[in-house]
This record gives C-alpha cells, structure tokens and sequence, in this order.
C-alpha cells in the first residue's frame, strides 16, 4: 500500500538545515509532467518567504536520504 500524506502536510519531502539565521530545506517534489524535482530551498530572515536556489544542492548524502524518505512518507511518488 502506498502511504497517504497526512492533512497539512507540504506536497514535497524535506530534509531542514540551517546556517547561522539562514534556514534552508532539500526538497524532493513532483512536477506537473511527471517528472521530480530535488532542490535546495532557502528562507531568508524577514522575507517570510522561500527561495528556490538555481544551483545544484551540494549536500551530505545524509541530507538527501533525509528529503527521499520524507517524501515516501508524504505520498510525492505515489501513482494514481
């Protein structure tokens, strides 16, 4: 059986990390084509908002098994 994310839960997986105030998060989430995106996303103190960063994450594996299981967990490779 495939797992249903649960109410309220974000349609991406993540794993968190922080650098001094700059939090940032390693998505993992599904794209309208079918395709999957694994992206670093960055929060800037006082914007509010979240950022998309064009770069290629370079993070610790560690990180990226993080945001995989997280979006297992949260149904993003779910097939309907």
């Amino acid at each position: 059986a495939e797992p249903a994310p649960a109410p309220g839960d974000p349609p991406y997986g993540a794993s968190p990390g922080r650098a001094g105030e700059l939090r940032d998060e390693l998505r993992v989430e599904a794209l309208e084509d079918g395709r999957v995106r694994i992206a670093r996303w960055v929060h800037r103190p006082g914007t509010g908002t979240w950022e998309l960063q064009e770069a290629a994450p370079m993070l610790p594996a560690e990180r990226f098994a993080e945001a995989l299981e997280s979006a297992v967990r949260r149904g993003v490779f779910a097939t309907t």
